[in-house]
Order: C-alpha cells, then structure tokens, then sequence
C-alpha cells in the first residue's frame, strides 16, 4: 500500500492538541492524587481511570512528532528541537523536587548526602524512576512515579529517524508499522500478565515495563494515524461526540467486565479495545471543532508542566500532614499553577527565542 499524498504541515492546523493533552495531563493528576491522598474512589473516578492519560500522550506524540521529522528530516535541529522542549523543564522538575526533599523529608542529611547526590545525578542522565530505600518514607515513597515516561519519550524521539529509514526502504509500509506495533503491545500484555502472576522474577518484568519497547506500538499507531491522516481524517473529522462517546461505552463495559488483552485498563496498561477508542476518540477531539483549543488556550501549553511537577506537590502536600480531598484539591491548583510558570517562565521563552517551528507546538 503507498502512502497517500502527503498535506502541507498547515493541513494539520487548526488542531485541539494542546486542550486534548491537558486533559490526559488532568486525568494523569486526579488518578495520582486519588493513589496519593487515599480518598475520592467513586463510581466516577474508576470511570476516569478506564481513560489513562499516558496511552493518549504516547499516540498523541507519534502523530506531531512523526509530523515534525517529515517537515524538516535534519538530524541536528531535530535533535535540538526536541532537547529544547523537554529538558528545562525537566531540570526545572528536578531541582523543585531536590529542594521538596530537603525541606521535607526530615533526612539526616550528613549522612544521605552521597546518597541524595546520586539520586540526583540518576535523575539528570535520565533514570529517573529509580527510587532509593532513603527516600521511601518521604511522601508515598516515590519521589515522582510519573518521570517514568520521560525516558521513554525520548527514545521515540531517537527512534524516529531510524524508523522513517525503514520505512523508505519497505515495499509495505502499513505491514512493516502493524508488525512492530503488535509485536510491541504483544511484549506490553505478556508483561502485563506475568508482573502480576510471577512471584519469582518479577523485577525483570518491572524493568521489562520501564523500557520502551511495551510501549512502542502506542507511538506507531500516532504515527500511522498521522501518515495516512488523509485515510483517518475524514472519518473521525467532527465527529468527537460520536467516538467520545464509543469510548465512554467502552470505558463503562471495562469497570464491570474485563476480558485481557481485548478489554483491560491499569495504572499503565490499557486493552487493545480500550486503546482503540481512546485513539479514535482522541483524533476526533482533535478536529473537531477546530480552533476551539486556540480560543481557550490562547496557544498556551501547560500540560506538560502540569504533567510533571503535580506528584512532587502532592508528595510534599503529604508530608506536610495534608490528606483527602483538602490535598486532592489543594495539588491541582497548585500543579495547574506549576505549569503555568513553567509554561511561561521557562518553556515558551525558550520556544519563541528558538524562532522555529518548534514554537508551533500545535503540530510539534
């Protein structure tokens, strides 16, 4: 199958992308706060929970970013591009939660010191879900449980070119893509099942999670849905209350009946129905009633913010003696408020000082 005539990059434009990540961003916060604070399980919440943020993140990410390659298919600015969307922010995240710990976690600190400096450099290369035993008595005893996916983005990021190499070299595009992510979801529900069945051997599995390859098939979807945008769009184009509501359905279906991998959904895996939806759904919210996000958001990203710094909030809430709904509430003003400053003290002057397609975060 050929690819279709590609659009000009204005094609993809308007787009809800930024609103649509704020709310996986939410969903993200709520749940985490739900786990954090130990209160607000309802009917609703495990609704919401049948809607993982992450999954939408991962697809999300495969459509702007293989859209940004095919746009400018340089290496370096590529590279450079992406290093200047994450990083600051990243680092940002780091020291704020640096600082939460010295402020808050009570630790005798001349004796964690080498300890503390360890986790620290752990963090800034990246392994950022390592969590040592000193640290387990702060907060709920993971400093930020959501970094996790940062390292992951990154090697989507860095597999990208290779994947476009292949991709120019297959006869079938469309077989090549379906195999590596079925390969990939296959490797995501095989993991899934063992981590939970396997007493012995279940840090390999952990580990197994912590990579990017379980999670790889959820990237080429997004990247797919972006190639063949002209077979998709059409489809899912004003119709978000359609597939919003299909997902809702299927979110429903989930809470009082499972049947892995078809119908499933965790902390991080999601069935293969359920993500289905959620990608279809996401889509639809996209272009539908396009230029909606830009009149709310005022083109204002603060989804990624928000994304990273509400488990430190909440953490350091926690360890202040907050609980329940006061610490539910009092994390999303604050975390909404992290990401506002880091929005526009450090992400968007950096994106406007770059002066380049990165700053059209719609599309990238």
């Amino acid at each position: 199958m050929e690819h279709p005539a590609k659009a000009s990059a204005s094609a993809l434009l308007p787009n809800n992308f930024d609103l649509l990540r704020l709310l996986a961003a939410l969903q993200v916060l709520v749940m985490h706060s739900i786990y954090v604070f130990q209160t607000g399980q309802g009917l609703g919440t495990d609704l919401l929970a049948q809607a993982p943020g992450v999954p939408v993140f991962f697809f999300i990410s495969g459509f702007l970013i293989s859209a940004a390659w095919e746009r400018n298919p340089n290496l370096p600015d590529f590279a450079r591009n992406r290093f200047l969307r994450l990083a600051p922010a990243y680092l940002a995240v780091t020291l704020f939660s640096l600082a939460a710990i010295l402020a808050f976690a009570h630790l005798p600190l001349a004796r964690v010191a080498p300890k503390l400096a360890l986790w620290l450099g752990a963090q800034l290369v990246l392994l950022s879900d390592w969590n040592p035993g000193f640290l387990r008595g702060y907060g709920d005893g993971v400093v930020n449980g959501s970094l996790w996916t940062i390292p992951i983005e990154v090697c989507f990021y860095a597999a990208t070119p290779f994947l476009y190499r292949l991709i120019a070299r297959s006869k079938n595009e469309v077989r090549l893509l379906a195999a590596l992510a079925a390969a990939s979801f296959v490797l995501l529900y095989v993991d899934a099942i063992l981590m939970h069945r396997l007493h012995s051997g279940k840090m390999i599995f952990k580990f197994i999670d912590l990579t990017p390859f379980p999670w790889f098939g959820m990237f080429i979807c997004g990247l797919l849905a972006q190639r063949y945008r002209d077979v998709v769009l059409p489809v899912v184009r004003d119709r978000a209350w359609l597939f919003g509501l299909l997902a809702l359905v299927v979110m429903a279906i989930t809470v009082e009946w499972r049947l892995p991998p078809l119908l499933t959904s965790g902390n991080r895996t999601v069935g293969i129905v359920n993500f289905a939806t959620l990608a279809l759904f996401a889509m639809a919210f996209a272009y539908s009633g396009r230029g909606v996000a830009a009149r709310l958001l005022h083109r204002n990203d603060i989804s990624y913010g928000l994304y990273l710094f509400h488990l430190p909030i909440a953490n350091a809430l926690f360890a202040n003696g907050f609980r329940g709904v006061t610490g539910i509430l009092l994390t999303g003003v604050l975390a909404i408020g992290a990401g506002c400053l880091s929005w526009f003290l450090i992400e968007k002057p950096i994106l406007a000082r770059r002066g380049s397609a990165l700053y059209r975060h719609e599309t990238g």
